[in-house]
């Protein structure tokens, strides 16, 4: 007993005390373990082998069933007179009541002859599987192909195929497509247990059909443990792993017609399941052992006990702070531990300083928080500016246009009329573009609205295709408007951004067409809808590549190919097109051409009649003063110069800055005044009080016009007090409505605080 008195490492305690308690069961229960494994493992192999054969027959059995259609068919009449117009009719019977992929006839230059995938006459591919058609030539006799994609349909298949005679010789190679999925159902049917993985392998080790995952592996090789084993024998047993990645036991058998192979996965989970219950036997066998072993194994562990309880007294006096007192045990680890806590109290001064240096890191994190919303801040102030310039060259686009047509300066003759309309919608549809920079936020969250009305398609077409006709002209590209003479229903859209939606389908089938490609516009209605077409003829979209199209900032590759783009646009488009109740959809054929369209209920209502295009007379103008425009840009200086010369009883005053305002408002007294907010020398807001300031002009309507279009910035406008805050590009129209107001009664007849 002296040798157990002496103190010894922890570990000897529990290797000893693992010894007496498991041991002894331990090797009776692994020599009962390891014969029942063996034993369970070598039956769930062999039935395994067995169900993989059954199952190759019912395959050899279907390919035979599709052979045997086929040899009936190789038989027409219909061939052996060259009626091939009445054998492709009889071929689509015979493929209904055989669920293939399609019938090919081919010839001995590996041409296909016809297609059931396709109407008799028109224009076929090669074959897909010339291999096949060689063999049938070279040997008469019936075969079965190895996995390939179809010439005609694209799709993953197999075929089987057989010889044509005449005469003795073989004249044409008749084949059927079997898909994957077919194939696939033949090993559904067998109820095999869940959980076991199923695959069909060509003759080349290519997985043809499979149970689980078949869309992701049917087409890829085998795992290459199961196909190095196949290649040593027709039939037998490897454990290895599935593609997934999954441990199984595997049996195969391969058939000696087609020289395909049906492989069953038994995961070695299942396997370790079978063994459970030789476990128990094992394990209850084992019950004495263990009881024996847990009673010499309590002595060890109340020894372990007593030097572990020892380390209680030194924890408590760690968590008071007390210092401790080292007391000697028996085990050499329980000694270390002691030591382990007299360190402790430096290691909590350590976590101490660890903890401040956290706080100052998360202060940190709070100042570069408040850095990224500065940047935010600065975006917001970026998109205002970007604004700003923009409206400004629109605002003398636009509003000389609206002069013109508004007829001020005489009638206008067809021609010219439909000039200033493409110049009102382009450079409206641009507005609307800038409008939307500033509503970014708005598009991101998903909430961007429309605004639904009556339209009439072709002349929003009309004006698309004006618009679109410089770039197309450059591009090389014919632009064509269909059938524009055909009479169609109005429908029920936001106008703007259904132009828009054109735009943007219209310029993609300009940027990705062909140098003297065309594009054309056409309409119809389709069930009931109303049906708009933009069909190309340029590089067509890959089928692997169609599903990612409507993703945003997705240009399936074309970043590479020098055509600029976002690839935000068709995602936006089709946005709006859902928004307004629309469907969007498309085809394409790589290498052909692309045809996008968009579906939209047609507009009903009980007495729907066009308005005619015909202008009521403007009431008469009843406003009188004197207007000082304070601006600094002589565009727009020019722009209200000519506004204002079609007023009766208005006087125009101008000032270029807002010293040069402030000397007009002392010296010429005028009736209201219009203030850029952006002026060289100062502030429309500082402007409007220093105005305010000046006797006599506490009640002057001040009115302010600016690029600047923000929310935020309008509000502002009115809340310092300004009559009304106009954004540019102006509506001439509702301009002339608030100035009238201001002239005449004041603020309680004005129309509207704001205008764009």
């Amino acid at each position: 007993m002296q040798f157990l008195r002496r103190p010894r490492n922890i570990l000897f305690w529990l290797r000893s005390l693992v010894a007496v308690v498991v041991l002894p069961p331990w090797l009776v229960t692994a020599g009962i373990i390891g014969l029942s494994y063996e034993r369970e493992r070598a039956t769930v192999q062999r039935d395994a082998i067995e169900t993989a054969r059954a199952l190759m027959q019912a395959v050899d059995s279907d390919l035979a069933s599709a052979t045997s259609a086929l040899r009936v068919l190789a038989t027409s009449p219909y061939l052996m007179t060259d009626d091939l117009a009445a054998f492709h009719r009889q071929a689509r019977q015979v493929l209904e009541s055989h669920d293939g992929n399609g019938i090919v006839l081919a010839n001995g230059l590996g041409e296909q002859v016809l297609s059931t995938l396709r109407p008799y006459g028109e224009g076929l591919p090669p074959s897909g599987v010339p291999g096949l058609v060689r063999t049938l030539f070279d040997t008469g006799r019936p075969m079965t192909s190895d996995f390939y994609i179809g010439a005609t349909s694209r799709q993953a298949q197999v075929a089987v195929g057989v010889p044509v005679l005449r005469d003795g010789k073989v004249v044409y190679a008749l084949t059927m497509g079997l898909l994957p999925a077919r194939l696939a159902e033949i090993l559904r049917k067998q109820s095999l247990p869940r959980g076991w993985i199923t695959s069909i392998f060509d003759s080349t080790g290519t997985i043809v059909a499979r149970t689980d995952a078949a869309e992701k592996f049917v087409g890829q090789p085998g795992a290459p443990g199961l196909l190095r084993r196949m290649a040593e024998s027709p039939e037998g047993a490897v454990e290895t792993e599935t593609l997934e990645g999954i441990p199984v036991l595997a049996a195969f058998s391969r058939s000696a017609a087609s020289g395909w192979t049906v492989a069953i996965g038994i995961p070695r989970a299942e396997l370790t399941a079978q063994l459970r219950r030789s476990m128990l036997l094992a394990m209850a066998g084992a019950g004495g052992l263990f009881l024996l072993g847990l009673l010499l194994a309590r002595a060890f562990s109340l020894r372990i006990a007593r030097s572990i309880g020892t380390l209680s007294a030194p924890a408590l006096a760690l968590a008071s702070g007390i210092p401790l007192e080292a007391s000697p045990t028996e085990i050499v680890e329980v000694n270390e531990v002691e030591t382990a806590l007299q360190d402790a109290a430096r290691l909590l001064a350590e976590r101490t300083a660890a903890r401040e240096a956290a706080e100052r890191a998360e202060r940190t994190m709070g100042i570069a928080k408040e850095a990224a919303e500065r940047s935010s801040e600065a975006k917001s102030e970026f998109l205002a500016m970007m604004s700003h310039e923009l409206r400004t060259p629109l605002h003398g686009i636009l509003g000389f246009a609206q002069l013109i047509d508004g007829r001020h300066y005489g009638p206008l003759t067809d021609k010219q009329k439909e000039f200033i309309d493409a110049i009102l919608f382009s450079g409206n549809h641009l507005l609307e573009l800038i409008n939307d920079v500033l509503e970014l936020s708005k598009i991101e969250s998903g909430r961007m609205t429309v605004s639904m009305e009556r339209v009439e398609i072709v002349p929003v077409m009309k004006s698309v295709l004006a618009t679109l006709s410089q770039a197309a002209a450059k591009a090389g590209v014919a632009l064509r408007g269909g059938n524009f003479g055909a009479s169609l229903p109005p429908v029920h859209a936001d106008r703007v951004r259904l132009a828009q939606c054109l735009l943007n389908l219209g310029t993609n089938a300009i940027k990705y067409n062909r140098r003297e490609g065309s594009v054309t516009f056409s309409y119809g209605v389709v069930e009931g809808r109303a049906r708009i077409s933009v069909t190309d003829t340029g590089r067509g979209i890959p089928q692997n590549r169609q599903a990612e199209l409507f993703e945003p900032f997705n240009r399936l590759g074309a970043e590479r190919t020098g055509v600029e783009g976002t690839g935000v646009g068709l995602t936006l488009t089709r946005r709006l097109v859902e928004l307004m109740g629309g469907k969007i959809g498309f085809v394409s054929t790589e290498g052909q051409g692309s045809c996008f369209w968009i579906d939209f209920p047609i507009y009903v209502q009980a007495q729907d009649h066009a308005p005619a295009d015909i202008r009521a007379p403007a009431p008469p103008w009843r406003g009188r003063g004197t207007v000082l425009y304070i601006e600094d840009n002589p565009s727009n200086l020019l722009l209200m110069r000519n506004i204002i010369a079609t007023l009766p009883g208005v006087r125009l005053i101008e000032a270029t800055s807002g010293a040069a305002g402030l000397a007009a408002v002392e010296t010429q007294r005028p009736d209201i005044v219009i203030v850029d907010i952006d002026l060289p020398d100062i502030n429309g807001f500082a402007l409007l009080k220093q105005v305010r300031g000046l006797s006599g002009f506490a009640q002057t309507p001040i009115l302010a016009l600016s690029a600047s279009a923000l929310p935020g910035q309008i509000r502002r406008g009115l809340d310092a007090g300004f009559f009304a805050y106009l954004t540019k590009p102006i509506d001439v129209g509702a301009f002339l409505q608030i100035l009238e107001a201001a002239l005449t009664s004041g603020a309680a007849e004005m129309p509207a605080p704001h205008a764009e």
